[in-house]
């Protein structure tokens, strides 16, 4: 509009000015003389009035631009230290996988032992449930939950902010869109204006800072399209962590299975263990009490045996700790003890997995003539039971006592064996 009404007065100056001084006016016919010079300044005035017009138009779009420009480089800093927190945010991500990894590897060992815990509850049946682990279990998971509940935060952060990230973008290309059609319209506008070389030049600058500002406004744009794409990737990469996260808390309900199992398994090995215990005690008791009476020809009456498989031996009525006895007297419970143990065994096991070998060394070192003469005697009548016993004893006052002898000799090429 500016332009048109400036061609207008440039068309009338024109006008005047082929007419001349002393020519008529063309609207009311009459001489022009004086009122020429009038009009052609009134003219020219118009012609520099507007054209400030235009210069202030044009000085206030160039601040708008400007200001436009800040406000995408005020979004550039924002998107720059977002793209920071996500490079955080995908390092810790890392980590967690790696501790996936390794838990992963934990499971897998887990349910090798779950298979085999399952194969002997099965075999077992119907046990108590453990309340005290489950309460401890039950605090784990509690301990999981903060980090679990942080990690859906920054989920719901993302979903959030996304949408009018996208709908940033979208305006800020619209924005360049439209400033690149005003600019066009404004040079077309410029052409058709008779500048002098100021306004020429000032007009040039102002050009040159709007182009300027155009380069910036394009550089975000770009920086803004990847951000977008880094959102997304940062988008998949969470919902991969929600996933991951979704078999942990999968694993988690399993480990609680397993590790319940795990303690009625114990509380049964505990019970079948005193089972046991209660069963052959006191057969070992005996059977140790007897062959350790007749040993010693009735000097001591019995050993007796606890849960522990710790003995007492009784003197005169009386149940002492082993401590109080010498060495001898010690080793000597211990074979009894070992074959009242063996026998027990056998009995456990039945006819059909009957131990058919014993073996002791050096049993006799610690003992008297008298006692070594009672415990071959007890070693002879254990060959009604046994097959094989098989004794290792440096003695050589022994060696009679023995049906069969694989005697170790040393000599100048080294040691050997010989049957006796």
């Amino acid at each position: 509009a500016l332009g048109a009404r400036i061609r207008e007065r440039s068309e009338k100056i024109a006008s005047l000015q082929a007419i001349g001084k002393e020519g008529s006016c063309p609207t009311c016919f009459q001489p022009l003389l004086d009122s020429y010079d009038r009009v052609l300044r009134d003219l020219n005035g118009e012609i520099a009035a507007l054209q400030s017009e235009e210069l202030e138009g044009l000085q206030q779009e160039k601040e708008r631009i400007t200001q436009a420009g800040l406000s995408l480089k005020s979004q550039q800093e924002a998107a720059r230290r977002e793209q920071e927190q996500l490079l955080k945010e995908q390092s810790r991500l890392a980590e967690l996988s790696r501790q996936h990894a390794t838990e992963a590897e934990h499971l897998k060992h887990l349910e090798g032992r779950r298979t085999r815990d399952l194969l002997i509850l099965r075999e077992i049946g119907e046990v108590d449930f453990d309340e005290r682990a489950y309460q401890a279990l039950k605090a784990g998971v509690a301990e999981l939950e903060a980090p679990f509940l942080d990690f859906s935060k920054e989920d719901n952060y993302v979903a959030r902010e996304w949408p009018a990230t996208e709908k940033d973008l979208e305006a800020t290309g619209e924005a360049i869109a439209r400033l690149r059609e005003t600019m066009a319209g404004q040079e077309k506008a410029i052409a058709g204006l008779h500048y002098d070389a100021d306004a020429y030049i000032a007009a040039r600058q102002t050009v040159s800072d709007f182009n300027e500002n155009l380069g910036a406004q394009t550089a975000a744009v770009r920086a803004l399209e990847k951000e977008k794409f880094e959102h997304a990737a940062r988008i998949a990469r969470i919902e991969e962590k929600v996933r991951a996260n979704e078999q942990i808390q999968a694993q988690i309900s399993d480990k609680l299975q397993e590790h319940e199992l795990l303690g009625k398994l114990s509380a049964l090995l505990g019970q079948f263990k005193t089972d046991i215990l209660e069963r052959v005690s006191p057969s070992i008791s005996k059977e140790a009490s007897d062959l350790f009476s007749r040993i010693t020809r009735g000097k001591y009456e019995s050993i007796r045996v606890d849960e522990n498989f710790d003995f007492a031996i009784a003197d005169g009525g009386v149940f002492y700790p082993i401590e109080r006895f010498s060495g001898g007297e010690i080793d000597l419970a211990n074979f009894c003890l070992r074959i009242a143990i063996t026998k027990a065994i056998m009995e456990l096991s039945g006819a059909g997995q009957a131990v058919e070998f014993l073996a002791f060394d050096e049993i006799f070192g610690s003992q008297d003539e008298e006692r070594r003469h009672e415990m071959m005697l007890a070693l002879h009548f254990l060959q009604e039971q046994f097959r094989q016993i098989y004794i290792v004893s440096h003695i050589e006052s022994l060696k009679d006592y023995f049906p069969h002898i694989l005697e170790v000799q040393y000599g100048a090429d080294g040691s050997a064996v010989v049957w006796r």
